[in-house]
């Protein structure tokens, strides 16, 4: 009995070791996003991941910490590893699926923009994707009814907005570039992107 006492002692002792090593990594990597420090944010939370692997939400920090400090590949192996922890994190799917596209795996990107759609028919970010597909391909009409099917499940979303006006304005269409700016700056008035 006084083994499996000592068993359970030492059991908890490294549990704790270990939580305060992910809290303290991450607690840091925390403080150097605050600061804009990306690189070394990248530093802490992939030592975080090192000693808690199954943990998405630190994963998912990873990635953007990666992402912002523009380490691609990092970013790529961290938002592979939070959509199989979090099925469920369409943000991560959609970065991932940007991350496609920027490498010109079209076809991941695609299937990605299907499963977003597939699993949230509401959410615009699937349409974004397929939308930036059709574009690639030269496919402009159906750029155009992509974007104006996402705007008609997010009708606030500026960045789809301003997306639509700039497709409109590839196109010359004058006229829309100016209405599709307006909607975007009525929905964000004070907006650095809207203006």
């Amino acid at each position: 009995l006084a083994s499996l006492a000592l068993l359970v002692f030492v059991f908890s002792a490294c549990t704790d070791s270990t939580a305060q090593r992910v809290a303290y990594h991450a607690d840091r990597g925390d403080g150097y996003v605050r600061e804009g420090l990306y690189r070394e944010a990248v530093i802490e939370y992939k030592n975080a991941c090192q000693a808690a692997p199954l943990n998405s939400a630190l994963q998912w920090k990873l990635a953007q910490a990666a992402l912002r400090s523009k380490d691609l590949r990092e970013a790529f192996a961290a938002l592979l590893k939070v959509i199989q922890l979090d099925p469920t994190n369409d943000d991560a799917r959609s970065r991932l699926a940007q991350l496609h596209l920027a490498r010109g795996q079209r076809e991941a990107a695609a299937h990605l923009a299907h499963e977003l759609i597939t699993r949230r028919p509401d959410s615009p970010l699937g349409y974004q994707l397929e939308n930036e597909l059709a574009l690639l391909s030269g496919n402009v009409p159906d750029a155009l009814q992509r974007l104006h099917d996402a705007i008609e499940r997010d009708p606030t979303n500026v960045p789809l907005l301003l997306t639509l006006g700039n497709l409109y304005m590839v196109g010359r269409k004058h006229d829309l570039v100016q209405q599709w700016y307006d909607r975007a700056v009525g929905q964000a008035p004070r907006s650095s992107e809207a203006h």
